[in-house]
């Protein structure tokens, strides 16, 4: 059947300096550590059998200089504040789970004001959500977000879990992102590890698993696990650690001079840090083809129509292909072109050709016929986009 337009996203002028600011937890015990599920070590009476404890001393040393490096050195980030917002963290940690920080940060708050909190963001439709992402791409961490709010505003009152374990109950927060809100927000003495913080690791102990192994990360906890412990602010040491990994311990040229642990890493000590983390074998990225049609009508209007549920891409809006029911015996059209893109998972080659047809044409399940005016108010990904565009400025 044929689809609305979906509507217009509800501004507001709630400002994140006007959310309440939750009181901080104080971080457990340091004695030692145990391991909780999903790997993620906690202070308590004893370390895991076989991790290596270094003596206190050596432990406060180096946390203390990441930590007086990070009071220095920490950059002004918007989801930042001496009292952070789960909610502000929570988003703001989602987004950079796949993005640069400095794309991140216009998206960041065009989201923010349009969804302040989590009542907001429960409350709104799925298409306006994905509309505000767009362009962000991997989005199946919006439709989680807009899951996980629903079920907080139902379950929890409208807040977060405080703990690292609960939060990894809710839609799309693994080990990595429970870490970061428990530890930032409430003080909970758990370590985040994301691809700085392993490559900074790797290159403290010359290890060599490869940071893509499932090795990789269980072996840097335990590493992290005693200098966690030894921190005043466990959330200040796993910013520190992300943010050393982002602005000094880097891909390329990293820049050990200015690096408070310059003189206890190996990997600088070698003359060629670069060589860590060790690589593994690159994977065959598949490609796929396809053929995308542009069924427009003679007003102008082009059919979209919608992917369904929790199918990769889903609830976008895209051009019909030739698979789809109703369209295998069109003829072709004439031939516009081909797109290309990359996907994280395979490359995709889409033939695009454009068909007149009559303006009672009927529309296909899940489907809208759309001005070209309106496309900002659809969520498109970004093939079907360049697909549009090449139709678009073609005779």
């Amino acid at each position: 059947m044929s689809r609305t337009k979906p509507s217009p996203v509800k501004r507001s002028s709630v400002s994140r300096g006007d959310s309440p600011a939750r009181k901080r937890e104080s971080p457990p015990p340091r004695g030692g550590w145990r391991e909780a599920p999903g790997g993620v070590f906690r202070a308590s009476a004893e370390p895991p059998e076989g991790v290596f404890r270094a003596s206190p001393k050596t432990e406060d040393a180096e946390t203390a200089s990441l930590l007086a490096w990070f009071a220095s050195h920490r950059r002004d980030l918007p989801w930042r504040s001496p009292h952070p917002d789960p909610y502000v963290v929570w988003v703001s940690e989602i987004m950079l789970q796949q993005t640069r920080i400095d794309t991140a940060i216009g998206y960041f708050r065009r989201f923010l004001d349009a969804f302040p909190d989590i009542p907001a963001l429960a409350a709104a439709d799925i298409q306006d959500v994905l509309r505000v992402w767009q362009g962000l791409g991997y989005y199946s961490r919006a439709r989680n977000l807009h899951r996980a709010a629903q079920l907080v505003q139902r379950d929890f009152g409208g807040r977060l879990p405080d703990t690292a374990a609960d939060l990894r109950k809710l839609p799309g927060i693994g080990d990595y992102t429970a870490a970061a809100i428990a530890s930032i927000c409430h003080g909970e003495c758990v370590a985040t590890v994301d691809g700085n913080v392993l490559r900074v690791v790797a290159r403290r102990t010359r290890s060599t698993v490869p940071a893509s192994a499932p090795a990789a990360r269980p072996s840097a906890l335990k590493w992290l696990a005693p200098r966690i412990a030894a921190a005043t602010s466990p959330g200040d040491f796993n910013q520190a650690m992300m943010e050393l990994g982002e602005t000094v311990c880097t891909p390329v040229a990293p820049d050990c001079g200015h690096c408070p642990w310059k003189s206890s890493c190996v990997a600088a000590a070698s003359g060629t840090p670069e060589r860590w983390p060790v690589k593994a074998p690159a994977k065959t990225v598949p490609t796929r083809k396809s053929t995308a049609v542009v069924l427009r009508r003679p007003d102008g209007a082009v059919l979209l129509v919608r992917r369904t549920g929790e199918r990769f891409l889903g609830e976008m809006w895209e051009l019909p292909t030739k698979e789809l029911p109703g369209l295998a015996d069109l003829k072709t059209g004439r031939s516009l072109g081909v797109v290309r893109h990359a996907y994280s998972h395979f490359r995709l080659i889409l033939s695009v050709f454009r068909l007149s047809v009559p303006a009672d044409f009927p529309a296909l399940p899940d489907s809208a016929w759309v001005l070209p005016e309106d496309f900002p108010s659809y969520p498109i990904s970004k093939a079907p986009k360049m697909a549009l565009e090449l139709a678009l400025h073609q005779p």
